[in-house]
């Protein structure tokens, strides 16, 4: 295993447990009024997908899906004002930062060249959000704002030779929804999912351009300044009957992001070649439909199985055009993954649950295919991969059978070899996945 496999399992664990056992007053905070400022704190999964697209002479070459992912975190700083007793409006100012850093290097003998190709260094937004009052405690918004996305330069190093290639800055348009539950009347949860819109841009003499979608998927806390005094909390006491209304049978449906992240090598003794990447993988937007059953074990303590089945957007294929012939690789992508185990949770008001999971993950990727304009050239079937699941989330009801949950999780997957011949060369993959979900679930 390598050391940037094990650091990202650190963190993602890490995420996942302050996440599922952060202490918050067993209340269920009614508010009477939403105007007042606000600062917010959230993490969770970054997902960059980019096109790019070249012509020189007469061809051209495309490459749509390609991109990176890894755990991101944003800071908040806005204010709301309520309209009236179901409307509210607002607007914010953010700060993200990234993990996504993708790297390589080569060894040939005794030299090694090295290459930072994609790193995300940060982004900023100025925006508004609206939304509807569920309860007095729960407000479901959109929001819509500008966004600027900075990457770090593109590096190569080698033969004691180094060249960078700066990146520009990526501009456009930042849209999503998301939710937030008044856990006291000072401190929110939040659970949000946005995709960033980056327009165009040239990199070489109009001859090469790039265009991308940044999606983000967050959970997180919120600090709200207001007058508490007109905002009593209720008492911090679950009521009896609590834990038997989330007793039963759920299904539900969901929408996020996904991010893989994974170390790619490939090992030819003979020639004494090595190849490494880290960080190598990708995302897009993803779906998930779940079912499972929760029981009640003790007045305020949740615990039961789930099934969850989940794809992904993701779709990186390659195409090149010359001389009236098109070539297209359609490169392994993530198809769909399969989800089985264990949700065990805390009761912090008659209407909230937060929770910590545990699973088992099977993973299914795309085949890696070729083909012509004269037809298809070859296909290669993809390995599957399997490992354990974990995290956590908040999950809020809000009447008619209905609520809704934010929730994070962490797919630890075995590595796989690819390709091997005995004594020539070994081609191996140790991939990860980062998932973030806004769900809305209905109990009979």
């Amino acid at each position: 295993m390598s050391l940037h496999g094990v650091r990202g399992r650190r963190e993602a664990l890490a995420f996942a447990a302050a996440l599922a056992f952060t202490p918050v007053a067993c209340s269920d905070a009614k508010s009477k009024d939403w105007t007042e400022l606000y600062v917010g704190l959230s993490g969770g999964v970054d997902a960059i997908v980019s096109d790019l697209s070249a012509e020189a002479a007469g061809a051209s070459f495309d490459v749509s899906g390609l991109g990176g992912g890894n755990l991101g975190m944003t800071l908040r700083v806005g204010g709301d004002y309520q309209v009236n007793s179901w409307f509210v409006v607002g607007a914010f100012a953010q700060y993200d930062w990234s993990n996504i850093d993708t790297q390589a290097a080569i060894t040939l003998g005794t030299e090694t060249l090295r290459a930072e190709i994609l790193r995300l260094e940060k982004a900023w937004a100025v925006g508004g959000r609206a939304g509807f009052l569920l309860s007095p405690s729960l407000l479901a918004y959109g929001v819509l704002g500008y966004t600027e996305v900075t990457f770090g330069d593109m590096r190569i190093a080698g033969g004691g030779q180094s060249i960078s290639f700066e990146l520009p800055e990526g501009r456009g348009v930042m849209t999503g929804l998301g939710f937030e539950h008044r856990l006291t009347p000072s401190l929110s949860f939040t659970g949000e999912y946005r995709a960033s819109f980056l327009k165009e841009e040239t990199l070489a003499a109009d001859s090469l351009k790039v265009e991308g979608v940044l999606h983000a998927a967050r959970l997180g806390l919120a600090l709200r300044f207001g007058d508490v005094t007109s905002s009593e909390p209720t008492e911090d006491v679950v009521s009896a009957s609590a834990a038997r209304a989330w007793t039963g049978f759920y299904a539900g449906v969901g929408l996020g992001a996904d991010a893989v992240v994974g170390d790619l090598t490939m090992e030819a003794p003979a020639l004494g070649l090595s190849a490494a990447a880290t960080g190598l993988g990708g995302g897009d937007i993803g779906w998930s439909a779940t079912v499972g059953y929760d029981h009640a074990i003790a007045p305020q303590f949740i615990v039961g199985p789930f099934v969850t089945f989940d794809q992904s957007a993701q779709d990186i294929q390659l195409e090149t055009s010359a001389m009236g012939l098109t070539a297209t690789i359609n490169l392994p992508s993530i198809d769909y993954m399969v989800t089985g185990g264990m949700r065990a949770g805390v009761l912090a008001s008659d209407e909230t649950l937060i929770y910590a999971l545990l699973g088992y993950t099977r993973m299914e990727f795309t085949d890696l295919e070729l083909t012509t304009s004269l037809g298809p050239l070859a296909k290669f079937k993809s390995e599957s991969y399997s490992g354990f699941t974990f995290g956590g989330g908040v999950e809020r009801r809000i009447g008619h059978g209905l609520s809704l949950r934010a929730e994070y999780r962490f797919v630890d997957l075995d590595a796989e070899v690819i390709d091997a011949v005995a004594g020539v060369y070994t081609i191996a993959a140790d991939p990860d996945l980062h998932t973030g979900r806004l769900m809305l679930s209905y109990r009979p």
